[in-house]
């Protein structure tokens, strides 16, 4: 696959899920950049600077955010994104969300959100990575 993102954000409290998350992404040749958070609030001060350079070629057009977290979780960044990043928004990002759960109350969650393009079981599984980023809602491994 050739590299489909110039930046790819990715949020999880577990930096060994982000280190194979990585790996992973990586491996597919998805992008050429990525951004590791384990923190919420660093996520969103990355965010900030991005929308305030108002750059159509320099934003991470790809976030992969874990559904529970500590404090906050995937859906509030995409809450928090979508009252506060006016630039990004116009750009269009695609949003997937990476979980354990099987609870149906963050299926629904989720769902309900119809800026989030998938919401995929971990772990990544890299025979599967074009199908979760042109999946619908709901992808699982």
């Amino acid at each position: 696959m050739a590299s489909k993102f110039k930046f790819v954000l990715c949020l999880d409290d577990n930096e060994a899920d982000l280190f194979y998350n990585r790996f992973i992404l990586e491996q597919s040749n998805i992008s050429e950049q990525y951004l590791e958070f384990t923190e919420f609030d660093e996520a969103i001060q990355s965010l900030e600077k991005f929308n305030a350079l108002d750059s159509s070629e320099i934003y991470p057009s790809l976030m992969i955010l874990d559904l529970n977290m500590p404090m906050y979780n995937g859906v509030e960044l995409i809450e928090k994104y979508n009252s506060l990043f006016e630039s990004l928004k116009r750009k269009g990002v695609f949003f997937l969300i990476l979980t354990t759960s099987q609870n149906p109350n963050d299926i629904r969650r989720v769902k309900e959100n119809t800026i989030i393009a998938a919401y995929v079981q971990k772990p990544f599984i890299l025979e599967n990575i074009e199908h979760y980023l042109t999946a619908p809602i709901i992808a699982s491994s």
